[in-house]
């Protein structure tokens, strides 16, 4: 019995006993706020503390951004090891599509927000009263103008296109 054990813990299992192999399909659970979304991937490694390296292939219903990671690291009591033509072909994106997707609108944003001409900073003003009882105050904030060429304030979003006013 002690043979079986030693057996067992030598070799990386999921919870139901199943070899998690290097390049195997696997699926787990995965955290999205205070609920759990499905993540598909392939093992592609494992830590030195037991974990499984697991490159995700594709999430449920979480939307990719340019930050996420590509390779996250699982627990084997958290993994599903699946035939590898259990799965069908599906035409979706990858998760990595996704994230190099967000990753372009990302930059295709900050190119267009570019194109605005911002003036430097001012300190702002404050003025109480009117007529000879007037008085200002200078409140040590900064305050960015709007653009020079299309009046957009900063307030109003930076990630805005320039477009001249008609």
């Amino acid at each position: 019995m002690s043979d079986e054990r030693e057996d067992k813990s030598q070799t990386p299992r999921d919870w139901r006993g199943t070899e998690i192999l290097i390049g195997a399909p696997v699926i787990y659970g995965g955290p999205v706020g205070r609920s759990i979304q499905l993540v598909g991937g392939e093992v592609v490694g494992f830590t030195k503390a037991g974990r499984v390296n697991v490159k995700v292939i594709r999430r449920a219903y979480s939307e990719a951004y340019y930050g996420d990671k590509r390779v996250v690291h699982v627990g084997m009591d958290r993994l599903i090891v699946l035939n590898p033509d259990s799965l069908p072909p599906t035409a979706l994106p990858t998760w990595e599509e996704a994230i190099d997707t967000s990753a372009a609108e990302r930059d295709e944003r900050d190119r267009r927000s570019a194109t605005h001409t911002w003036p430097p900073e001012v300190l702002e003003d404050v003025t109480y009263g009117s007529g000879p009882n007037r008085v200002t105050y200078h409140n040590h904030r900064s305050v960015q103008p709007p653009c020079t060429v299309c009046g957009l304030g900063t307030f109003e979003g930076s990630r805005q296109e320039c477009v001249v006013p008609a």
